[in-house]
């Protein structure tokens, strides 16, 4: 039991957002510099990673998808479309590992400021925090458990591992869907 005044554990991340996107903020820049500059290619992996148009509607039946000129910053946009990273000695996609991540950390925001209004309004949060965190709930349980589409999504079979994914993942997406709560 704590004792009175004390705030609960499960509060932490509400009570301490702004340092907890800070960290999330800092891991994120960290992860996306492992796998941009962190991760050495083989000459065939960088050849099978250069960048490629997608084949559209607006291109010719007969024409195949060819290299595009990549301009774009590698930091940003990275260098290996699917790289695997190594969890409890087996390979694992990072991408879907970095979704997994973000939305973990979404679920933990979410829980932590439900509990924060609960106790600020004696045991029971407002019914709108309990409407928020029911949907963004949903959303995180569906997108991770039964979302079978976001396997095709154009991030996930078209743009390579950078900064946008990465920091996107572990930073954006957790702390700025639960702006709200």
């Amino acid at each position: 039991l704590l004792p009175p005044g004390a705030a609960r554990p499960s509060t932490y991340l509400a009570r301490h957002m702004g340092a907890c996107a800070a960290a999330s903020c800092a891991l994120g820049l960290a992860a996306s510099r492992y796998f941009v500059r962190g991760r050495a290619l083989t000459a065939a992996q960088a050849k099978a990673n250069a960048p490629r148009r997608c084949k559209t509607a607006d291109q010719d039946p007969g024409e195949k998808a060819g290299p595009l000129d990549d301009r774009g910053s590698p930091f940003y946009f990275g260098v290996e479309f699917n790289p695997r990273v190594s969890l409890l000695e087996r390979p694992v996609d990072a991408k879907m590992a970095l979704y997994l991540v973000g939305a973990a950390l979404l679920q933990l925001n979410l829980l932590s400021c439900a509990a924060l209004d609960a106790d600020r309004r004696g045991g029971r949060p407002a019914r709108a925090m309990v409407v928020h965190a029911a949907l963004l709930t949903w959303f995180a349980a569906e997108y991770v458990a039964m979302e079978v589409v976001h396997l095709y999504t154009y991030d996930l079979f078209a743009e390579k591992v950078g900064f946008k994914l990465a920091w996107g993942c572990i930073c954006f997406y957790p702390f700025f869907y639960s702006l709200g709560a």
